[in-house]
């Protein structure tokens, strides 16, 4: 399994489980991860692994009121990795 997709599925079980910065770094990391694999077969998974891990990390520090549509498009990169990697 993809690490990013790991730390947002801990997080997504146990919020104080990981913080914020590691969300942070989280983001950062799958960022670079799906840049290294641009325009190959893998990009697709990686490019939902990265938003999985920005919509994490925008949701743990957002706003109450931009939550609601956080969790949706949360929900649906992991939806969309899930399906990318059967």
């Amino acid at each position: 399994m993809n690490k990013h997709i790991e730390l947002v599925k801990k997080w997504l079980a146990n919020p104080e489980s990981v913080s914020r910065k590691e969300l942070f770094k989280n983001k950062e990391s799958a960022s670079f991860a799906a840049d290294d694999v641009y325009l190959t077969p893998a990009c697709t998974a990686a490019d939902a692994a990265y938003w999985a891990a920005y919509w994490a990390y925008h949701l743990h520090s957002c706003h109450p009121c931009s939550s609601a549509s956080y969790k949706i498009n949360l929900n649906e990169s992991l939806k969309k990795y899930e399906e990318l990697t059967k």
